[in-house]
C-alpha cells in the first residue's frame, strides 16, 4: 500500500506560463473546432449541390431517351 505523501493533491497549481501556454491551447483548439464546423457546413452545401446537379442529370437523360 502506499502512504498518504506519494497521493498527488487534486488541484496542481500551475505556474502563469503554464496557464498561459494552456490558455493559448484552449484558444487554438475552439478556434480550430469553430473552423471545422465551418468547413463540415460548406461540404454539407457542396454535397446538396452535387445531388440537385445529378437529379437534373438524370432527368435530362431520362428525358432524351423518351425523345428518341
Amino acid at each position: 500500500m502506499s502512504s498518504s505523501s506519494s497521493i498527488f493533491p487534486i488541484c496542481v497549481m500551475f505556474s502563469a506560463r503554464e496557464r498561459e501556454g494552456r490558455r493559448i491551447l484552449a484558444q487554438g483548439c475552439e478556434k480550430l473546432s469553430h473552423g471545422l464546423g465551418v468547413l463540415e457546413q460548406e461540404v454539407d452545401k457542396f454535397r446538396r449541390l452535387l445531388c440537385d446537379l445529378q437529379a437534373s442529370w438524370e432527368k435530362e437523360v431520362q428525358h432524351q431517351k423518351n425523345k428518341t
